[in-house]
């Protein structure tokens, strides 16, 4: 509180003098002020990225559905960003504020990842089994996943070697975080992917027939907008 008064004296009697205080705990609080202001925005995006994935990633036909494929999508993105945190935290790492905008950034790289997959099976030969479709389409989106994948995570490692400790261990977790977004993709994503690609070829309702996934639910628009394919 003196450095706060004398500041504000030196500032009042003088006419060509300005003085300004400026602490790192001014700045962080500054920053938390302009981040959670935008935190309802933030809550919106995440909704519409996740609806949009719900109900664009399969066609509207109760058989093509794909929301289970959706959901476990969405939860492999939250759990390989929560794992990747818990990994950085493990090692060491510190957390900073600045941390907070990696789940909006491993959200789009994740869900890029689930269409490229989905899309790459979507245009294989329909007259293929269900194994060959998912084999055929996985050798064509696993090499382009791989890649981006570790070119992004290589540059983030590459990028922690910097002396600013914030920028270090802001890399760190963002690498570790897309490593983690890579795995969960290929061992869990992709194992249900094949399941319920099973379930298509045997021309069974998505979420196994349940109530809120019938053609005629409300969830479905009551069946109004329902393809046949």
């Amino acid at each position: 509180m003196y450095v706060q008064d004398q500041i504000e004296l030196w500032s009042e009697n003088s006419e060509l003098l300005n003085v300004y205080m400026f602490t790192h705990a001014i700045w962080e609080l500054q920053f938390k002020s302009e981040a959670f202001s935008d935190v309802t925005l933030m809550i919106i995006a995440i909704i519409l990225v996740s609806c949009y994935s719900y109900f664009v990633l399969g066609s509207f036909s109760p058989v093509h559905f794909r929301s289970l494929s959706a959901m476990v999508g969405i939860g492999c993105i939250l759990l390989s960003t929560a794992t990747g945190y818990a990994v950085a935290l493990a090692v060491g790492q510190k957390y900073a504020i600045f941390h907070a905008i990696l789940p909006f950034m491993i959200l789009g790289v994740g869900v890029d990842d689930i269409f490229v997959i989905v899309n790459s099976i979507d245009m294989t030969p329909q007259h293929l089994s269900a194994d060959e479709r998912f084999k055929l389409g996985l050798g064509h989106a696993g090499p382009s996943i791989t890649i981006t994948s570790i070119t992004g995570a290589l540059a983030f490692f590459l990028g922690s070697i910097t002396a600013l400790p914030a920028l270090r261990s802001f890399c760190i977790f963002a690498g570790t975080c897309v490593l983690m977004l890579y795995l969960s993709m290929l061992t869990i994503f992709t194992p249900f992917l094949v399941s319920d690609l099973r379930r298509m070829h045997s021309k069974k309702g998505d979420c196994c027939g349940l109530c809120c996934c019938k053609v005629d639910s409300a969830i479905c628009c009551r069946g109004k907008f329902l393809t046949q394919r």
